[in-house]
């Protein structure tokens, strides 16, 4: 499956933030069963933002190599040296997490 996606002026809810992800930007791209994310950007509430960018194989293991050879080097690799993984930066949220967590806090 190839295709790419742009979004512009997006939302997204979550029932955790107080706020939905609006005014969302993104440009997503699968190639040889790897999402790319270019970039996806929005705001949060007046203070809020989310930034997102990396890939991921769509398939478990898909961009690794086992043993030598070039290109990928082992788990972590990715295609070509890319980096698998995101990249998430979230700064200023409020969120609604009651009962998300049930457990003892270590320390005062």
């Amino acid at each position: 499956m190839e295709g790419r996606a742009a979004i512009s002026r997006g939302q997204l809810t979550c029932p955790w933030l107080k706020y939905p992800v609006s005014n969302a930007g993104a440009l997503v791209t699968m190639q040889q069963q790897r999402l790319t994310v270019d970039h996806l950007e929005g705001r949060v509430g007046r203070k809020g933002s989310v930034r997102v960018k990396g890939n991921l194989p769509f398939k478990p293991g898909v961009g690794v190599v086992k043993g030598g050879g070039g290109g990928t080097q082992g788990r972590g690799g990715g295609v070509d040296g890319m980096k698998e993984g995101l990249k998430i930066d979230m700064q200023g949220l409020e969120l609604r997490m009651r009962n998300a967590y049930n457990g003892m806090r270590l320390g005062w």
